[in-house]
């Protein structure tokens, strides 16, 4: 039996200005972005388990504190190149920004910002014999899940690919709306390993099939993030984002997209540092960054924060 058990912590000092409106006052102060309960570790050989909860200092009612549960499961391999897991997991769905820790993630397109990340179901995975390429098949609750037993599903099938320079995160996915009605998706990320840097490029395309939506390619998201390493302890990052969906009128009511609602065609950007002062351990981190958008007036975000993760208990990998 194997357990390891860690917090992890994230602190923000903000500013955000708005340009050109006096009537809106500049946003300023410390937060507590997240306190992150971390165990993981082995029942047996081939039998594992996860759980990640984000924790609260209020309202911890047993449906709130499991909505605050991202993932627990358990995990079997039954087969040298076969993985079965059941429980609360991330849903299966493409793209680097969405399979990065929220805790990682400074600001998001709209899209990832939206989307429900975390859902029960089943999942299989195939993982290739020299493990750098797996196939996930997964049936979760739907991400539009409003309640428990409410019969909506989401299937789901990943491609996670290491080639070296290059790595893949592809997925198709079917997400009920309401029953028999689903808006589909095409995610697929693309990670380009070019030592120092290293681009990760998203493309999301939904669309929903007898929703009179305008065209394949009215619904989408689009992001680039762009990190270099300038050395062991210090990263700087570019990243943009572009959400659009133009296929239906804006204001419809019931939309069949709630992540990026009709009408939309919201533009974000930044640039960041990040410094790891203890040599060769990414637990404690410090990072700064700026990022704006297109909403009117225009924001001006400005951020300095520290994220740390403490072990609290380890077992003996040995």
């Amino acid at each position: 039996f194997k357990i390891n058990i860690a917090l992890d912590t994230r602190l923000d000092g903000q500013v955000t200005a708005y340009s050109g409106s006096p009537e809106k006052d500049t946003e300023f102060g410390f937060a507590g972005k997240f306190i992150t309960l971390v165990v993981d570790g082995a029942i047996t050989e081939n039998l594992t388990y996860a759980y990640r909860q984000r924790l609260f200092t209020k309202d911890l009612n047993p449906t709130t504190f499991f909505n605050a549960t991202d993932w627990l499961y358990l995990k079997y391999r039954f087969h040298k190149n076969f993985t079965l897991t059941a429980g609360k997991d991330v849903i299966a769905i493409g793209g680097f920004e969405y399979d990065m820790n929220p805790i990682d993630v400074y600001f998001y397109s709209m899209y990832c910002g939206n989307v429900t990340c975390y859902q029960l179901g089943l999942s299989l995975a195939y993982i290739n014999d020299k493990g750098n390429h797996s196939l996930k098949a997964q049936v979760t609750n739907s991400p539009f899940s409003t309640r428990a037993y409410d019969g909506k599903f989401s299937y789901n099938l990943l491609w996670s690919g290491d080639m070296g320079w290059f790595k893949t995160l592809y997925s198709v996915n079917m997400a009920e709306r309401e029953r028999g009605r689903f808006l589909n998706f095409i995610a697929l990320g693309n990670r380009f390993s070019l030592d120092p840097v290293t681009v990760d490029i998203d493309y999301t395309n939904r669309y929903a099939v007898g929703a009179g939506q305008r065209g394949f390619f009215s619904d989408f998201s689009l992001t680039c993030m762009v990190t270099c390493a300038l050395s062991e302890k210090f990263n700087i990052f570019l990243k943009g984002g572009y959400d659009q969906n133009l296929g239906q009128e804006a204001g419809v009511e019931n939309p069949y997209d709630p992540m990026v609602v009709p009408g939309s065609k919201y533009l974000v950007y930044g640039a960041g540092v990040e410094f790891f002062p203890i040599k060769g351990k990414k637990d404690l981190r410090l990072h700064a960054f700026w990022y704006s958008d297109n909403s009117r007036p225009v924001p001006n975000t400005f951020n300095i924060g520290v994220r740390w993760r403490i072990k609290v208990l380890q077992s003996d990998k040995s």
